[in-house]
C-alpha cells in the first residue's frame, strides 16, 4: 500500500522534465533578483524548480517510512519543504535538489519524531465524560485519586486507553482537536 501511493505519485510526476543546471540558475536569478516574491514570474520560476524535483521529494519521503508515519504525510511534508526552499534557493550553493534536500530531511526527521507521539482528542472524547464521573465517584468513595489501573477496571477499558484519555486532557498535541471540547474537558476534570 505504501508503495502503491508512492508509485502513483511518481507516475503523475513523469510529465515534469528535469531542469538543466543553466535552467536552475535562471530560475534562481529570477527568484533572488525580484523585489516581489509573489509576482507571476517568480512563482513560475519556483514552480519550475519544484515540479522538476518532486519525484526526488517522493524518494526522500520513502526513506523515512520507518518512523510509523503515514506515507502521504511524509510526502506532503517533503513537497511543502521543497516549495519553501524554492523561495531562498541560491544557485551558487549547488543544485536545487541538494538545497531542498536539507530542508526536507530536517522536516521529515522532526515529523518522524513528533507525529507518532501525538494524541488525537477525537479518539478519546467519547469516553471522557464517563471517565470523569467514575473518577469523581471513586474519589468520594475511597478518599483518594484512583490509579490508571483502578479507573480501567471501573470503566471496563484497557489501562492504555485510560492513560491516553488522561494524557489527552492535559496535553493535546493533535492537529485535529476541537478547542471548545478541550476547554470543556479541562474544566470538567478540575
Amino acid at each position: 500500500m505504501i508503495y502503491d501511493y508512492a508509485k502513483k505519485c511518481l507516475e503523475d510526476l513523469k510529465e515534469y522534465p528535469e531542469l538543466t543546471a543553466e535552467q536552475e540558475k535562471e530560475c534562481s536569478r529570477i527568484i533572488l533578483d525580484s523585489k516581489n516574491q509573489f509576482s507571476d514570474e517568480v512563482l513560475e520560476a519556483r514552480e519550475k524548480l519544484v515540479y522538476a524535483n518532486l519525484k526526488h521529494a517522493v524518494y526522500t519521503a520513502l526513506k523515512y517510512r520507518g518512523y510509523q508515519v503515514n506515507i502521504q504525510d511524509l510526502i506532503q511534508t517533503a513537497y511543502t519543504e521543497m516549495w519553501a526552499a524554492s523561495a531562498t534557493f541560491d544557485y551558487s550553493k549547488g543544485s536545487f535538489f541538494n538545497y531542498a534536500y536539507m530542508h526536507m530531511t530536517k522536516a521529515l526527521r522532526f515529523i518522524g519524531i513528533t507525529l507518532p507521539n501525538l494524541i488525537s482528542i477525537k479518539g478519546v472524547i467519547n469516553d471522557l465524560p464517563r471517565l470523569i464521573k467514575v473518577k469523581r465517584a471513586f474519589f468520594q468513595d475511597n478518599g483518594y485519586e484512583p490509579e490508571v489501573e483502578e479507573l480501567a477496571i471501573e470503566l471496563g477499558l484497557k489501562a492504555s486507553k485510560v492513560a491516553a484519555i488522561l494524557r489527552a486532557i492535559n496535553r493535546v498535541l493533535s492537529v485535529d482537536y476541537d478547542k471548545d471540547q478541550m476547554m470543556l474537558a479541562r474544566q470538567m476534570m478540575y
